[in-house]
């Protein structure tokens, strides 16, 4: 199968938008947040009864910020993350992106609102084993229905930015674990994302691997990229700017933090 035997989104899903800034940029501060979230409400059904996922929630990220979200096992902070990336729709409040109310679009328009402006690292790589690092990086731009020439270049430069110029060809099973989650990280970065979503993004690395991965999360927050990380681990917490605490499906605590350069 070819590369671009791949594409499968819905036609309302275009290239990224015209003069774009360049990957890995500095991003001027925009007047709407990224995210803002008003009393919102998330209920899921478990057999007979219901479980409240969100409780209320009110919080706002703006362009710019690296925001971590801790707390107990069913807390709540899986459900935020959904939530945020549009994998699951609000029972109740509003959910505005970029200033958009997201009650109001359908699952096509969902679609691509997430291919082309939110980026998602999870615990797990979900790389293609069949296909090289460059490949992989360059796969949201083929659903996306760019050309195959930007998507090389575009692949070519977050590669760069993650520092694997010298790994780009290889497999991912030729690749160690903090490498294959540097292709991710790429890979969430090429349709050039006002959101990038983490899910535990160290959970499956060593000690060492781990310190790499956030020192590059925070290079990529200094340039500009909004981050938005989920993690048990208050020290991995620490190297955001912001951190929520949840509880109960509530928001307990929201500080700014103060961390070493």
């Amino acid at each position: 199968m070819s590369m671009d035997e791949l594409r499968s989104e819905p036609d309302e899903i275009r290239p990224c938008r015209a003069g774009a800034k360049p990957l890995g940029s500095t991003v001027a501060m925009e007047v709407a947040p990224v995210v803002s979230l008003q009393k919102a409400q998330k209920v899921y059904a478990r057999g007979a009864a219901k479980v409240v996922g969100l409780d209320g929630l009110d919080f706002t990220v703006h362009p710019g910020e690296f925001v971590s979200v801790m707390g107990p096992s069913g807390c709540g902070k899986s459900t935020l993350l959904n939530v945020l990336g549009t994998l699951d729709r609000l029972d109740g409040g509003e959910y505005f992106f970029e200033g958009q109310p997201i009650a109001a679009l359908d699952d096509a328009a969902l679609s691509a609102l997430r291919s082309k402006r939110i980026g998602f690292v999870f615990q797990q790589f979900h790389l293609l084993q069949r296909y090289s690092a460059l490949e992989n990086v360059e796969l949201p731009m083929v659903y996306a229905r760019i050309a195959k020439t930007e998507r090389r270049v575009r692949a070519e430069s977050a590669m760069a930015l993650v520092g694997l110029t010298d790994r780009m060809h290889h497999l991912p099973t030729e690749l160690s674990g903090g490498q294959q989650q540097r292709v991710a990280i790429a890979r969430s970065l090429v349709n050039d994302p006002a959101l990038l979503l983490a899910d535990e993004p160290t959970g499956a690395l060593d000690s060492q691997t781990s310190v790499d991965i956030l020192r590059l999360f925070k290079e990529l927050n200094a340039r500009g990229v909004t981050i938005f990380m989920v993690t048990h681990d208050a020290e991995v917490a620490k190297n955001a700017r912001r951190l929520i605490r949840m509880k109960d499906a509530h928001i307990v605590s929201d500080e700014r933090l103060e961390r070493a350069a």
